[in-house]
């Protein structure tokens, strides 16, 4: 039960870092497939070459290029209709475990550098990151993403700072985090001054 449970935190954590990246994992594959179709069907008419053939082979060459285009324009309009219901997906699993199953979620990411595993590690601690980031960064779960990063310096404060990628990362959550206190604490400063105000006329 608990390796399902890692299973799934591993999954929409992928899922997420996916989500980000403006890609799909699928339609990535459809498109290679695609391509290989296509040079295959290429292969063919060059085999049997002619005037004709040819000028087929500029305008498919021509079509394939327009497809390509107007799949990453799509992609692209994806990206930035900042509708993410992977990241969310993932968030609403993180709030759901309990302090104990988080711990041991964050325990399984702990990097060990010079091992096989380091790099797939350190991709998944990037995702993460990021995933926190762009919460903040909406204005979403500054709690949550706090406590995350409090607990992820505790254990690995030093490989994030030793691996260059993870240390800016890192920069940016903080940053993003300290933009966001910086607005709550003015929003509370705004609170006690009109609690004062109000105070002085009952006065």
């Amino acid at each position: 039960r608990e390796r399902n449970q890692d299973s799934r935190f591993g999954v929409l954590l992928v899922a997420a870092g996916v989500e980000l990246l403006g890609g799909n994992g699928s339609e990535r594959g459809s498109e290679n497939e695609k391509k290989k179709k296509k040079r295959k069907r290429e292969e063919e008419e060059e085999n049997n070459s002619n005037n004709n053939s040819n000028n087929n082979n500029l305008l498919n060459d021509k079509a394939g290029a327009q497809g390509k285009d107007n799949v990453a324009h799509a992609a692209s309009s994806s990206s930035t209709s900042g509708q993410l219901p992977a990241v969310s997906a993932f968030i609403a699993h993180l709030r759901a475990l309990s302090t104990n199953a988080l711990d041991a979620e964050l325990r399984a990411l702990d990097i060990l550098l010079g091992s096989k595993s380091e790099a797939a590690d350190v991709r998944k601690m990037a995702t993460l990151l990021d995933v926190l980031n762009r919460r903040v960064t909406e204005g979403s779960d500054f709690e949550l993403a706090a406590a995350v990063i409090g607990v992820l310096v505790e254990r690995q404060g030093e490989v994030l700072m030793e691996v260059p990628e993870l240390r800016k990362k890192l920069t940016v959550v903080r940053k993003s985090l300290a933009a966001a206190w910086a607005r709550l604490d003015d929003l509370l400063q705004n609170v006690r001054c009109m609690t004062a105000f109000f105070a002085d006329l009952q006065g």
